[in-house]
């Protein structure tokens, strides 16, 4: 089994409101948790969280699919979900694991030590990196990146999760929620796509994604190296 994390972070200090993960076991989703941070809601009520995001995070607790809770009963069930896991995936994940340490941290959880451990760190896998050695890392993704305009103003191709996505869907348009819930059911899309993608490559030796290395500098040498 594997874990697909998301986090959303406060607009000024980057602490975690927001966080939800995926299970997932033979390509499917086992099950999915999100939880709001109980120790930040009077400043995600005061401007600390964009008003779209607060009423769209809000409505997945009316709806039954986040709860509201103290950050040492997340970080419980995050912890144990991990310790059955083989690894952790997030787009950026040096951005989501960075930021549970410093949370930890601010709110002096029990569980600093444990989320910094060895066997947690060296369980986190980067999606991102893995997405741009594989199936980002393609002529055909540069040239639809250019026709749709998802270029930076320095005129690198753009490599974020929304954009793999809109790639992956053929639809330029699509508008990521950044919700935690949200972004992890598009990860795992991400996730699954790269999955089959490097398996028809590499036929059953699927590689370990750990192996891959760097993130949107591969699309730019590869788009240099086309432009030679």
């Amino acid at each position: 089994m594997n874990l697909i994390l998301d986090t959303e972070t406060m607009t000024v200090n980057h602490d975690i409101c927001d966080i939800a993960w995926a299970v997932v076991d033979r390509n499917k989703i086992v099950t999915v948790r999100n939880f709001i941070v109980k120790e930040h809601l009077s400043q995600m009520a005061t401007g600390q969280f964009s008003a779209p995001k607060m009423g769209l995070t809000m409505a997945e607790v009316a709806n039954g699919n986040a709860e509201i809770a103290p950050w040492d009963y997340i970080m419980n069930e995050l912890l144990a979900t991990i310790a059955v896991c083989n690894n952790v995936y997030a787009y950026n994940a040096s951005f989501d694991r960075t930021a549970i340490i410093k949370t930890c941290k601010l709110l002096q959880s029990e569980f600093t030590a444990e989320v910094e451990s060895p066997e947690v760190y060296d369980k986190w896998r980067c999606l991102w990196a893995w997405a741009t050695n594989t199936i980002l890392f393609k002529k055909s993704y540069i040239d639809w990146c250019e026709v749709h305009g998802f270029v930076s103003d320095k005129g690198n191709t753009k490599t974020s999760a929304e954009t793999a996505i809109r790639f992956i869907r053929n639809n330029p348009e699509y508008i990521e929620a950044h919700t935690a819930r949200a972004d992890v059911l598009d990860e795992f899309e991400i996730y699954l796509t790269i999955k089959r993608a490097v398996k028809r490559e590499y036929s059953d030796a699927v590689p370990d994604p750990d192996s891959f290395k760097g993130t949107w500098h591969n699309v730019a040498r590869l788009k240099k190296a086309m432009s030679e």
